[in-house]
């Protein structure tokens, strides 16, 4: 090579200098490795053949050899030293044996460059150059695969979780370990081992860059608005990252890539959920960034500074609908998610559900226990019900009250769906047609009175899993021995929609 006004001519090694440089490497970085391990560790082997039919002996015995074999037995030895010094596995790999250097002039596709055979570590690749050799963290990443050296990984994203929650004021965040295990969707064991060790390094390289680095600068790097700590912890308890499954892309997308990342927000548990797919190539749609998370966070801040319906004023419903568009307008809702749309809605500043069952439930029971009501029911109705009050020892005169309320939709006998409110009262139960803000429908009643009932229980309704719903409540009371005699009539015959 030429510089300036001198050259540098390289001499040709041949094999038999090759080998003394080798043996010298050889016992300098073997040295350094029993030293890792405890005192014993693998030997070093050289196949020698296959390093004698190279097509260019000159650049191949050159790069076995130069800086003391830096490129080849010194790239073990700091490999080891990684797994060792960061991975905990210094247990694990003493039980190898032997790494054997090979070398192949056809070259060898990079994921096949490093193995394990018997305890034996071979590398095999074209040693003509470094861009065609083996880099340290093939050979770490082969080592963590088959030694399932995990730890290393997992503490470095460990250590940035506490750095991410000091951002979010003080937030809870978490690592869901579980969604990195990919025994169940890959071909082999040692598929699933290589697919969590590529997750696990790619969600903690480069200081967590694309996991936990990203929840910090979606802090770092300012807010639409300035919302406080305190508005954060409102909001938000606990952040968790996941890594997804890749999917493929859907039929109706016309654009080359498509973005595999999610940041959900569940407004129940007020968890916010960051996925993206460690497993697979570090392109920026396979990972969630920190403009994606920044504007979902700004997105929940922004709801909960809404506040509740009925403290709402004129201004509030005004930024309320704002908010609104911008959802109705976002990436997601664009490209046919409207999973986020339909948790906003269900915000009480949008639809309060609660207070609407309550408020149309109180007004219901007061139009109820009014005279202009109880002139509408029939005079038998409310003779016999005055009888069967006194008998259980009650006033009928007094007023009756609430038991329990609910809003649902209910399927009539021709199969129509019926949007219901549902009122028990200690006397009756009523269905009544709903109107918005608390109200219903006073010429649409249906009431069935409980003069006839023993006992009233609401109690919580829960599913078990694979059977029919079963209702938990208060003890059941004594039945009377003896019960009325009632003759049901016939059930109409009546043909079901499929």
């Amino acid at each position: 090579s030429t510089w300036g006004l001198l050259t540098f001519s390289k001499m040709p090694l041949t094999l038999d200098e090759c080998k003394t440089r080798v043996a010298a490497a050889i016992a300098e970085h073997q040295a350094e490795i029993a030293t890792l391990l405890g005192g014993s560790g693998p030997s070093f082997e050289v196949d020698w053949p296959s390093f004698e039919s190279a097509t260019n002996k000159d650049r191949v015995f050159y790069h076995l050899t130069s800086w003391t074999g830096y490129y080849t037995f010194g790239y073990a030895k700091y490999a080891i030293r990684e797994c060792v010094n960061d991975y905990n596995g210094g247990d694990k790999l003493r039980s190898l044996s032997k790494i054997i250097f090979r070398h192949n002039s056809d070259g060898v596709e990079r994921e096949q460059r490093v193995k394990l055979e018997n305890n034996n570590l071979i590398i095999e690749a074209s040693c003509c150059c470094t861009w065609h050799w083996v880099y340290t963290s093939d050979i770490v990443v082969q080592l963590v695969i088959m030694y399932e050296l995990f730890d290393g990984y997992i503490k470095k994203i460990n250590e940035a979780m506490p750095e991410a929650s000091a951002k979010f004021a003080g937030i809870t965040c978490e690592t869901d370990w579980d969604s990195f295990d990919f025994s169940k969707v890959a071909e082999t064991e040692f598929k699933a081992k290589e697919m969590k060790a590529q997750a696990l390094k790619n969600a903690s390289c480069w200081s967590c860059w694309y996991s936990w680095r990203s929840v910090q600068w979606a802090s770092d790097y300012g807010w639409y608005e300035d919302y406080t700590d305190d508005e954060k912890r409102k909001a938000f308890s606990k952040i968790v990252i996941k890594c997804k499954r890749w999917k493929p892309q859907p039929d109706n997308v016309s654009y080359w890539w498509w973005d595999q990342s999610e940041v959900n927000y569940s407004i129940e548990s007020k968890t916010l959920t960051i996925k993206s797919c460690f497993a697979d190539d570090r392109y920026y749609w396979n990972y969630a960034g920190s403009w994606d998370i920044r504007r979902v966070v700004n997105q929940v801040c922004r709801l909960y500074r809404l506040g509740q319906f009925e403290e709402m004023d004129g201004p509030a419903h005004d930024k309320k609908i704002e908010f609104l568009q911008d959802i109705c307008t976002s990436w997601e809702v664009q490209r046919g998610d409207f999973e986020w749309l339909r948790k906003v809605i269900q915000y009480p500043a949008f639809y309060p559900k609660d207070n609407h069952e309550r408020n149309a439930a109180n007004i219901f029971v007061e139009y109820i226990n009014t005279e202009n009501y109880r002139k509408t029911l029939m005079e038998d109705t409310k003779a016999a019900e005055t009888e069967a009050w006194v008998e259980k020892g009650l006033d009928p005169a007094a007023p009756e009250e609430l038991v329990g309320a609910w809003l649902v939709t209910k399927i009539n006998w021709k199969g129509m769906q019926q949007d219901r409110l549902i009122v028990v009262t200690d006397r009756a139960t009523y269905t009544a047609v709903p109107k918005y803000k608390g109200k219903a429908n006073k010429k649409k009643i249906h009431r069935i009175s409980h003069e006839h009932y023993s006992y009233i229980n609401v109690g919580e309704l829960k599913t078990k899993q694979g059977g029919a719903p079963t209702v938990s409540g208060g003890a059941m009371p004594n039945m009377p021995d003896v019960l009325p005699d009632v003759k049901l009539p016939d059930l109409p015959d009546v043909n079901m929609p499929d």
